[in-house]
């Protein structure tokens, strides 16, 4: 075999040892603009994300897509919790969130179903003022729907002083007919602060 071909052929071989790897689930293009993002995405807080509301997240945030829910306006991807001291894997500038709550193994519900023995962190930024989705608050820097039944929510979420909050077992939907007085003080901050009670 001649030697060209030999340097052709290693060249060759060189090139498809070192092929980019996938990016994480976490990583994010950084934007000023929502044409600057792929299609199906919009520029959230700065990031390329995948749009979203609660109640649409289990059709908008494909568990196959590395998403596990929708928090804040966008979908949100499962991140490892990092060590007091070390990086962030989450690009800024959101950060790894521990919710205190399962949400590996995929399919159903409002965080994705059971699957992790380990409380798992999400990547994901405060919200502020009004950059929420339509028909949703900030409270405490996260977007919640509001509600008036337990219909009016997403899967996995339930209807309680107005608002849609996760479904921990023991709610009732009876206290979604205060919905209308709590949604409108909701955006003041006092009366949702109370209504989410244990949310983060």
């Amino acid at each position: 075999m001649d030697r060209p071909l030999l340097l052709g052929l290693a060249l060759a071989c060189a090139a498809g040892c070192f092929v980019d790897r996938a990016a994480p689930s976490t990583f994010r293009n950084t934007c000023t603009r929502d044409d600057q993002c792929r299609d199906g995405q919009a520029c959230i807080r700065g990031l390329c994300e995948v749009p979203c509301t609660q109640k649409t997240a289990t059709d908008d945030c494909s568990f196959d897509d590395g998403f596990v829910t929708c928090i804040n306006g966008a979908c949100a991807s499962v991140c490892p919790l990092p060590d007091e001291g070390a990086k962030d894997p989450c690009p800024a500038p959101q950060t790894c969130v521990d919710l205190g709550i399962d949400v590996g193994g995929g399919g159903g519900g409002f965080f994705g179903g059971g699957g992790s023995s380990e409380p798992t962190g999400v990547c994901t930024s405060p919200c502020e003022g009004n950059d929420c989705p339509a028909g949703e608050v900030c409270l405490e820097g996260f977007c919640v729907a509001t509600c008036q039944a337990d219909e009016d929510c997403g899967s996995g979420l339930v209807c309680l002083g107005g608002l849609c909050i996760p479904d921990f077992g023991g709610s009732t939907s009876g206290a979604g007919t205060a919905a209308a007085d709590t949604g409108t003080a909701a955006t003041g901050g006092t009366a949702g602060t109370a209504a989410t009670g244990g949310m983060p």
